[in-house]
C-alpha cells in the first residue's frame, strides 16, 4: 500500500467499452393465420430466423492534444474583467455513440414509441424470461442497437421491409414436411448466405462495418464542432453550466491577449464481432389503424403536428408491441412466451411432432423488440437432438454452426480501429501584447490587479 504522500501511480485498464448490436433477419419461415398477445389479436404472425451481430467496442484513451484558439479577448493594460465560460457537459461513450448513430441514421427508431408511454426498459440481465431490448430508443445502459437488417430471399442484397403474411419463402408453409429440417436449414441458410458468404451475406457484414465507421465519423463531426459554441466568452451568465472567471492584466504599459484553445482526449477505438446469436423470431402483425380524423382535421397538417399527433397516439398505433412491452416489464414470462409457443405449435402440428420446434430453444433469453419475439438457439448439440436432425440435415446445420465460432469472428468481421478526439475542455493562454507603451514608471509596469498599490510620482504615500 502506497504511503499517504506518495505519488498517485497510473490507473490500468480503464479502457471504456460497450457494445453494438445489429439482428439481421431471415425470409419468412413460416406463416400463421393468427395470434394473440396479451388479448391483443393480431391476423397474422410470421416466423423467421435471426441472427444478433455482437461488436464489442473498445475506447482506450491515447492522450490529449488542442485544437487552434476558439476564440480571442484583448485587455487592456491594468483592465480586470469577469467573464462567462460555458463548460462541455460530461457524458458517457454510450451517450456519444448513441447520439452520433441517431444523428447518422444507423440506430433503431422501432421502439421509441415507449418512451411516450412513461416507461422505461428495465436493464438486461443474464436470466429471466423477457429482456427487452433497444427499448429506449435503440439503447439500454451499454448497449446500443443498430437499424437491422432483413434479407427479402437468400443469394440476395435485397432488403426485406419485415412485413408479416406476404408470400412466404419457407418450404414448410401450407403443408406437412420435416419441419425441424426445414428449421435448421432456415438457420443454416440466413448464415451461409447472411453472414460468412454468399450474395447479401457479403453485403450485411459489408454494410454493418460501413454503419459503425459512420458512427465514429459522425462523433468526430459533431466534436470537431462542439467546441465553438461551448468556448463562448460572454460578460453576463448564461446558464447553469456557466463557470464565472476573473482575468486581470498585469501590465500598464501594453495590451493582454487570452487565447481560449480548446483541449480535446484522444481515443484509439476498435470495433470487433465478438459473437453472433442466431435464433428464431415471431412477428405478429400489427392490426391497422388510422390516426384519428377528428383531431387530425382540427391540426394544420405540418410535419411536426402530425409527428406530435403520431406519439400520442403511438399505443393505440401499435397496440401489439404495447401489449409485449408491458407484459415484459411486468415480469409476466410465461405471457411473453406463451404467443410464440403457440405459433410454433402450430406450425409444428403440420409435421411428426406438434412440440418439436420448441425443443432446442434458450427460452430464458427471450428477448422483446417492438412486435417481435425473439428466442436464440440452445447450443449447437442441443438443438441437434431436441429437433432430431439426422445425416445431411445434421451436417449442414453443425457446420453453419461451427462457421460462427469465437474463432472464426475475425474472419467473418474485420476490426475497424479509428482514432477520434472528443472535447475535453478549454485551455485559456495567456500572451503580452508586443506593444509597449512609451514613459510608463519602471515600478507599476506590472502589477497585481485589484491587489497592488502605488503612488504617483511627486505625491505624499
Amino acid at each position: 500500500m502506497a504511503a499517504l504522500c506518495d505519488p498517485l501511480g497510473p490507473c490500468r485498464n480503464l479502457d471504456g467499452r460497450l457494445l453494438l448490436q445489429r439482428t439481421l433477419y431471415g425470409p419468412q419461415f413460416a406463416l400463421a393465420s393468427q395470434g394473440n398477445v396479451a388479448g391483443v389479436s393480431s391476423t397474422a404472425v410470421g416466423l423467421r430466423p435471426y441472427a444478433d451481430l455482437s461488436l464489442g467496442m473498445t475506447w482506450r484513451q491515447v492522450g490529449l492534444c488542442q485544437a487552434p484558439a476558439a476564440s480571442v479577448m484583448g485587455l487592456a493594460p491594468g483592465e480586470v474583467v469577469t467573464v462567462g465560460i460555458r463548460t462541455k457537459t460530461s457524458r458517457t461513450f454510450t451517450d456519444l455513440v448513441s447520439d452520433a448513430a441517431s444523428s447518422s441514421q444507423t440506430i433503431t427508431h422501432s421502439d421509441r414509441f415507449i418512451n411516450q408511454q412513461g416507461t422505461q426498459p428495465a436493464p438486461q440481465t443474464g436470466g429471466g424470461g423477457g429482456s427487452s431490448g433497444g427499448g429506449d430508443g435503440g439503447i439500454l445502459g451499454s448497449l446500443v442497437s443498430l437499424a437491422p437488417m432483413a434479407i427479402a430471399l437468400f443469394a440476395s442484397i435485397w432488403d426485406d421491409a419485415l412485413s408479416v403474411g406476404e408470400a412466404a419463402a419457407g418450404a414448410i408453409v401450407g403443408g406437412a414436411g420435416d419441419i425441424a429440417g426445414a428449421a435448421a436449414g432456415a438457420i443454416g441458410g440466413l448464415i451461409d448466405n447472411g453472414i460468412t458468404g454468399g450474395g447479401g451475406g457479403s453485403s450485411a457484414v459489408v454494410q454493418t462495418s460501413s454503419m459503425t465507421r459512420d458512427i465514429l465519423d459522425e462523433i468526430t463531426r459533431q466534436e470537431s464542432q462542439s467546441h465553438l459554441h461551448q468556448t463562448t466568452v460572454t460578460t453576463s451568465v448564461e446558464s447553469e453550466q456557466t463557470i464565472k472567471r476573473t482575468f486581470g492584466n498585469p501590465y500598464l504599459d501594453r495590451s493582454l491577449q487570452l487565447r481560449f484553445i480548446p483541449v480535446f482526449n484522444q481515443f484509439e477505438i476498435t470495433v470487433e464481432l465478438v459473437r453472433i446469436t442466431p435464433g428464431f423470431v415471431t412477428h405478429f402483425l400489427e392490426p391497422a389503424v388510422a390516426l384519428d380524423a377528428r383531431t387530425l382535421g382540427a391540426t394544420q397538417a405540418t410535419g411536426l403536428q402530425l409527428r406530435l399527433l403520431a406519439a400520442q397516439q403511438a399505443p393505440s398505433l401499435r397496440p401489439v408491441a404495447s401489449a409485449l412491452h408491458v407484459t415484459d416489464q411486468a415480469g409476466a414470462d410465461d405471457a411473453v412466451r406463451r404467443p410464440m409457443v403457440d405459433v410454433l405449435r402450430n406450425i409444428g402440428a403440420r409435421g411428426n411432432d406438434p412440440q418439436t420446434l420448441e425443443h432446442g430453444l434458450s427460452w430464458s433469453q427471450t428477448q422483446v423488440r417492438g412486435n417481435g419475439v425473439h428466442v436464440p438457439l440452445s447450443t449447437t448439440d442441443n438443438v441437434m437432438s431436441a429437433w432430431k436432425l439426422k445425416d445431411q440435415s445434421a451436417a449442414r446445420f453443425k457446420a453453419s454452426m461451427s462457421s460462427i465460432g469465437a474463432e472464426r469472428l475475425g474472419a467473418i468481421f474485420k476490426p475497424v480501429v479509428q482514432t477520434i478526439s472528443v472535447y475535453a475542455g478549454t485551455h485559456v493562454e495567456a500572451v503580452p501584447g508586443s506593444c509597449v507603451l512609451p514613459d510608463i514608471p519602471a515600478a507599476i509596469r506590472v502589477i497585481v490587479p485589484g491587489a497592488t498599490q502605488y503612488t504617483p510620482e511627486g505625491s505624499q504615500s
